[in-house]
């Protein structure tokens, strides 16, 4: 039952990309219902991931040759008086929200296949302005942390004999990244902004 509500609720919310539940939903019950699935203790968000991951490895199975993984980070801005004492503190100090940092696997051609990997986080206030003191932590211990959680992630989940070409900028321009050690056959590109003009 449970499964038969999420493909719903995901099949509204692709088909109203950008829109509030209420409208993606469509009617009050289909609304009710949806807030009901989010709130139930047997549903995890985990298992929804997962769900997520083994679906596009699936479709990624049925295009065969190089997979390009890119990934990046997005800061989801939700600032408003009422919420912010229960968000994190994004880059901008009067600002609050979280991180998502994903991994969207795509074809050579670039056609999307879906996530292989997501990772979300917030950020305390009192973190502000500590940048300098940050640089001398262990990579475990900073969040650049998550390039390297995402690229591990994304290697457990894909066949060992899939050639992958991971597409990230700056961020990933840090000796444990390149450090990692990489299967046969695995290729690995990190891309800047300037490269990309």
């Amino acid at each position: 039952r449970l499964n038969q509500r999420a493909g719903r609720i995901v099949r509204a919310a692709l088909e109203h990309a950008g829109d509030s539940i209420p409208t993606a939903a469509g009617n009050r019950a289909a609304t009710d219902a949806t807030y009901r699935f989010l709130d139930n203790s047997n549903v995890l968000p985990s298992d929804i991931d997962d769900a997520h991951t083994h679906a596009t490895v699936d479709l990624a199975a049925g295009y065969p040759g190089v997979l390009l993984v890119a990934q990046d980070t997005t800061d989801a801005d939700f600032t408003s008086p009422a919420r912010n004492g229960r968000l994190g503190q994004l880059a901008h100090p009067e600002h609050f929200g979280f991180f998502v940092h994903s991994a969207l696997a795509m074809t050579a051609d670039a056609l999307p296949l879906g996530l292989l990997h997501q990772h979300v986080w917030m950020r305390s206030a009192h973190e502000r302005g500590e940048r300098k003191d940050r640089r001398h932590n262990d990579t475990a211990d900073k969040e650049s942390q998550r390039r390297l959680d995402a690229e591990a992630a994304c290697l457990a989940a894909l066949p060992d004999d899939r050639t992958v070409v991971t597409i990230a900028d700056r961020e990933c321009d840090f000796y444990d990244y390149f450090a990692v050690g990489r299967r046969p056959g695995r290729l690995r590109r990190v891309l800047h902004p300037r490269h990309l003009g």
